[in-house]
């Protein structure tokens, strides 16, 4: 039986930037650095391979600043304020010569459940999954479901964070506080004001058909003709 990185919960940074692209992980009998000698070896194999390499240096990059960044963040010393980071550190690493500690980002260890959250801040949803299969990284609240109904589109132009807002806007506008004399908001009604609200129209008609079946799940949805009877409905700001 085979073991994959699945069932570490902690990496490096050189680990996390093979895993991110689908490189394979370097081992004691077969070390390559994706910033080292095993970027002419690797990428021999074709185009896609360095082209994946490439994107793993970056990656690695950016995470060893992310990680310089954890440790900015734990060195009681530090007298200058820097940015903060999601990035957890499980491990530390440290030269230490008796005189002078140095952390060692590269060999530190961070938490796989602390990547997903970058990558998904990031706006790399397929890269935060790998790392966080539970996708723990999701907003939570009255649409946490949400996430799981809207993945129809383009993530990196729908981003699941902008979808729930909409979600959260679109119930309110549409569903709280009707009065008991109005009609219920019909589909076509819904769909109108999510228009309203996405004025660079970054919606395809099926993430909208999708965004108003996760939100018509806590608003039940009758449809069917208005009622004479009742007012015409509107949406909550013109009421």
């Amino acid at each position: 039986m085979k073991f994959g990185h699945e069932i570490k919960r902690f990496c490096t940074a050189e680990e996390a930037s093979r895993i991110a692209v689908g490189l394979p992980i370097p081992t004691p009998h077969n070390s390559s650095d994706v910033t080292g000698s095993g970027v002419a070896e690797d990428s021999k194999q074709s185009n896609s391979s360095f082209e994946k390499i490439g994107q793993a240096a970056i990656i690695k990059e950016a995470l060893i600043n992310e990680i310089g960044l954890a440790y900015h963040a734990i060195d009681c010393r530090a007298k200058v304020v820097l940015p903060t980071t999601v990035i957890v550190l499980a491990q530390t690493s440290y030269y230490d010569d008796g005189g002078f500690k140095e952390a060692l980002p590269e060999e530190s260890l961070i938490t796989k459940t602390s990547i997903g959250k970058w990558f998904y801040d990031a706006g790399h949803l397929d890269m935060a999954k790998l790392f966080d299969p539970d996708e723990s990284y999701l907003p939570s609240g009255k649409f946490n479901h949400i996430v799981r109904k809207l993945r129809v589109g383009d993530p990196e132009r729908q981003s699941l964070s902008f979808l729930i807002d909409l979600a959260d806007m679109v119930s309110e506008a549409c569903w709280e506080n009707i009065p008991d004399d109005m009609n219920k908001p019909t589909h076509k009604q819904i769909t109108e004001h999510i228009y309203t609200l996405d004025t660079k129209r970054e919606l395809d008609k099926k993430t909208i058909g999708a965004l108003i079946v996760v939100i018509t799940t806590n608003y039940p949805f009758k449809g069917g003709k208005p009622n004479p009877k009742l007012k015409k409905w509107l949406p909550k700001s013109e009421r």
